[in-house]
């Protein structure tokens, strides 16, 4: 319903710093998909890997490291599609017989939603239930449809705060090391207040 909409893009986008987001979007979309583990997937040149992953009642993992945590070709197929893909027996889908990752993990139920954004894909949901099949009902997955805006919007904006915040960290770092080399009291002795303002000939 309208709450459960406006009480999740609330929790979406309460934050910008890009680990606690995605433990953040993880809760909400599992929650209101009824899965029981998720990731969200980032996409370059077609290839999705995996930026964080949870199983309900575990926190959220982040890295590399979790990139056996989907079904790669499940997830290819709904991303040359660009449309959400609901399985409500994957283990029985002719399409995936061949697929490892399935013939391990055994879920009940899949549901992958590729996230565009301003006519690129850059982000997917990837969501299984291990126990129920059709678990994916038409109208959680419209919800993610209605929230996936406001999710890639939220990732993007992390994504930009985090840069910023190299990006500053650097600065600081080079401004202590050019002191080392340019110590205030020289700068104080041409006037200037940096060393930004020094000119050949000072």
């Amino acid at each position: 319903d309208l709450s459960s909409v406006l009480k999740a893009a609330a929790a979406i986008s309460d934050t910008l710093v890009l680990d606690d987001l995605l433990g953040r979007l993880l809760d909400v979309v599992i929650e209101n998909a009824g899965a029981t583990r998720g990731a969200i997937l980032t996409i370059s040149g077609g290839e999705a890997s995996v930026l964080a992953h949870k199983q309900v009642g575990q926190s959220a993992h982040t890295g590399a490291r979790a990139d056996s945590a989907f079904s790669g070709p499940i997830t290819q197929h709904a991303l040359r599609s660009g449309e959400a893909l609901v399985l409500d027996d994957p283990l029985s889908d002719v399409r995936f017989v061949r697929d490892p990752y399935l013939a391990q993990a055994r879920p009940a139920s899949v549901l992958v939603c590729p996230l565009s954004h301003l006519g690129e894909t850059k982000y997917a949901l990837y969501l299984e239930h291990g126990s129920a099949a059709g678990a994916f009902t038409e109208d959680r997955v419209e919800l993610l449809r209605l929230l996936s805006g406001q999710i890639v919007v939220s990732l993007e904006n992390a994504g930009l705060y985090r840069d910023l915040s190299l990006a500053l960290e650097r600065q600081v770092a080079l401004t202590e090391a050019y002191s080392r080399f340019t110590p205030k009291a020289f700068l104080d002795a041409l006037g200037k207040s940096s060393i930004l303002d020094v000119r050949l000939g000072d």
